[in-house]
C-alpha cells in the first residue's frame, strides 16, 4: 500500500495542475499544507512556456493506493 499527498493548483491558463509528494508526513494540518502551497504559488518558480503552473492553491488530499495482483508469471 502506498500513500502520497496530491496538491491541486490552478495554472494561469485556468487549468488544473498537480504536485504528487511520495511518503508525506502523516497527519499534516490544513495550515501547514496551505502555507506550503501558498509559498509554492508565490515563488512563481514553475513555468511551462508562458504558463505559471501553480498560480492558485486549490486543495490537497492524501491518496492511498492498493495493488491486488491477479496474475504474476515470474520465471
Amino acid at each position: 500500500m502506498e500513500t502520497y499527498l496530491k496538491l491541486k493548483f490552478l495554472n494561469s491558463n485556468g487549468k488544473s495542475s498537480f504536485i504528487r509528494i511520495s511518503n508525506p508526513k502523516k497527519d499534516l494540518t490544513t495550515d501547514t499544507v496551505g502555507t506550503a502551497m501558498e509559498l509554492i504559488c508565490s515563488t512563481k518558480a514553475f513555468e511551462k512556456g508562458d504558463t505559471d503552473m501553480y498560480e492558485k492553491a486549490l486543495g490537497a488530499k492524501y491518496v492511498t493506493t492498493t495493488e491486488n495482483v491477479i496474475f504474476d508469471n515470474k520465471q
